[in-house]
């Protein structure tokens, strides 16, 4: 029984300790799609404003431009 509960205490301290681990810092408004997201932002100029976009919309401008570029 005490094999058992030493197991479920390390595993419940192994999942505490990922958790810490894969934060994903404070919450943004991207700028481009105006949703509350998490994650890495990107800082972009564009007509000399300053913008905060999500991965997620930097990722389809980029396809975007290698497309019209390319």
């Amino acid at each position: 029984m005490k094999v058992g509960i030493r197991i479920t205490v390390i595993l419940l301290l192994v999942l505490m300790l990922l958790t810490l681990c894969c934060a994903c810092g404070k919450p943004f408004i991207c700028d481009w799609c105006g949703y509350e997201k998490t994650g890495k932002k990107h800082k972009q100029e564009y007509l000399g404003q300053q913008l905060v976009i999500c991965d997620d919309c930097y990722k389809e401008i980029k396809a975007l431009i290698d497309a019209f570029s390319g």
